[in-house]
């Protein structure tokens, strides 16, 4: 109880400090403005952070966390930052190649004058088990393709087995079918291995497994890992992506 009270006496002294700034801010000079900005920065910093976690974890508290199937004999699962809670600054038009949308996730594009809207959904029953999605508005574009690229956790690289499976499961709707290409990355020293499969986004939900058994890859030199998923001819289309995880599974022995 007397944490409680301490914790709230605090709270209403900081809301109270900080109202004082705000307003005396239009007044103050340019040192003690300094001094502020880079105090709020940091504060923000870490509110925006307790936000994301927590709108993330009271959103998932009612949807199922991880498609069973996805989750069945795995040793790793990882769901990217978009879906996972909200994200400031997603929401843009006019996207630019190269554009941030979170930790762990770009989007690239080969067009001059994109036409492109991003915008990041809350997730309701039936649209997915994630409780965030990601929508992509295409209007003309004049490129022939449009990507999100996934930069995997650094904990995979550094875990590489070559008896290990990766699995992408992809839950989501389209406007129109368009061509896809899933492709993970394995950069090990000056080299980068390639696994690539193909598939129509027609279907609502797509599951692709990287088999890396073949490839001449030194485990111990690997330093990072990628997937690009890139659509073709994506101009005049609306995409949207409810849910994407990625799993981790031991080759089965035969």
């Amino acid at each position: 109880m007397a944490k409680t009270v301490t914790q709230n006496l605090l709270h209403r002294w900081a809301r109270k400090h900080w109202a004082r700034i705000a307003a005396n801010a239009a007044d103050a000079d340019l040192a003690s403005l300094r001094y502020h900005r880079a105090r709020a920065r940091e504060l923000r910093a870490q509110i925006n952070e307790v936000l994301h976690i927590a709108d993330g974890r009271l959103a998932a508290s009612t949807m199922t966390t991880v498609p069973a199937l996805a989750a069945q004999n795995s040793d790793w699962i990882w769901r990217p930052e978009l879906w996972r809670g909200p994200i400031p600054g997603v929401d843009q038009v006019g996207v630019v190649s190269g554009t941030n949308l979170g930790d762990h996730l770009h989007l690239y594009h080969d067009c001059k004058a994109p036409e492109i809207i991003t915008r990041q959904l809350r997730n309701h029953d039936g649209q997915g088990h994630a409780p965030f999605g990601l929508r992509l508005d295409i209007f003309q574009m004049t490129g022939d393709y449009l990507s999100l690229v996934v930069q995997l956790p650094k904990v995979l690289a550094d875990q590489f087995n070559k008896d290990n499976i990766i699995r992408l499961d992809l839950s989501g709707k389209y406007e129109r079918t368009l061509p896809v290409l899933l492709r993970l990355n394995i950069r090990h020293g000056p080299n980068t291995e390639q696994v690539s499969q193909y598939y129509d986004a027609s279907s609502a939900t797509v599951s692709a497994e990287f088999d890396v058994s073949h490839l001449k890859i030194n485990h111990h030199r690997v330093e990072a890992m990628w997937v690009d998923i890139i659509f073709t001819d994506p101009s005049l289309n609306e995409i949207t992506i409810y849910d994407l995880v990625f799993t981790r599974h031991p080759r089965a022995e035969l």
